[in-house]
């Protein structure tokens, strides 16, 4: 409990020296960003989601990363606000028991309803204000019927019972893997992550290495 409640005001040191020394570029991979992440950086989360993840976004701006979404993904975050605006009657009960909730960051920041709706409806416009590229459909209408087709949309429809949610991160799997690169040893040979801000484990990450595997989290 100690180590988590001191890993934000660590982390923000370490980005507060290391943006002090970034001279120049040191790559061009790119960051694929999940629903969760993007809903952090929106501050939209936990206090300490939000701090971590503008501050690795600076971070890594700085760097020289290059930073991507699916359309697909936006869809899906203004299905999640959508929700949150039609149930907005049981904002202070929900909010109160689920800290990583938007509605606890409603109450955290007192958005009202209309905020709300503002933020939603504001959504791309935010997005590309931070110079996130969208990804459309029509440029990867291949990687999106291959998903379609793939035993791990079924896999993962199976598990969550949403199509719209599990072909948006079937896809988001294939256009990593086939951006990441080839001859990966180590980290640095990586092109392309998933990048989430999860703190749940994944099965697909369990006893790999952190270079084989295409999805990353803020913390990692």
């Amino acid at each position: 409990r100690f180590y988590s409640l001191r890993l934000p005001l660590f982390f923000g040191i370490i980005v507060s020296y290391l943006e002090q020394n970034i001279t120049k570029q040191v790559t061009d991979a790119e960051l694929l960003l999940d629903t969760n992440f993007i809903i952090s950086l929106i501050d939209l989360n936990t206090e300490d989601a939000y701090q971590t993840c503008n501050q690795l976004f600076s971070l890594c701006t700085q760097l020289g990363y290059r930073f991507t979404i699916l359309n697909s993904t936006i869809n899906q975050i203004r299905i999640l606000l959508s929700n949150r605006i039609n149930d907005f009657a049981n904002k202070d009960f929900i909010g109160s028991v689920r800290g990583a909730d938007v509605f606890n960051a409603c109450i955290r920041r007192g958005l009202d309803k209309t905020c709300l709706e503002r933020i939603k409806d504001n959504l791309l416009k935010i997005i590309q204000d931070k110079g996130i590229v969208v990804i459309h459909d029509a440029q990867i209408r291949d990687l999106i019927e291959k998903a379609k087709k793939s035993p791990d949309y079924k896999k993962l429809y199976e598990y969550r019972r949403n199509e719209d949610s599990a072909l948006n991160d079937t896809v988001a799997k294939f256009y990593v893997e086939h951006k990441r690169g080839e001859r990966i040893r180590e980290f640095v040979d990586v092109k392309c992550w998933f990048l989430h801000n999860s703190y749940s484990p994944y099965d697909y990450s369990i006893g790999r290495k952190i270079h084989e595997r295409y999805l990353i989290s803020a913390n990692e």
